[in-house]
């Protein structure tokens, strides 16, 4: 076996097993980086994500919005 065989699979094997450590170092979860391959949308994190969640979460940041413009008007101006 040639040096660049060798080579290839120490990198076949090396390559996951380093992008499994950099996920659980920064991440916690290991497998989260993995791509879903369910063909579900998913956000950054690489986690699915549900459009029930979804609508939650813009309502919540529709609220906030409301309740942050009305402490501004609650502010006194110069």
């Amino acid at each position: 076996m040639t040096g660049c065989a060798k080579f290839f699979i120490f990198l076949i094997i090396a390559a996951p097993l380093a992008f499994l450590g950099a996920n659980y170092v920064n991440h916690g979860d290991p497998f989260a980086g993995i791509p879903s391959l369910s063909g579900s949308s998913s956000d950054s994190s690489g986690e699915a994500v549900d459009n029930t969640d979804t609508q939650s979460l813009e309502k919540r940041i529709r609220d906030l919005e409301k309740e942050l413009q009305e402490c501004r008007d609650k502010l006194p101006t110069e």
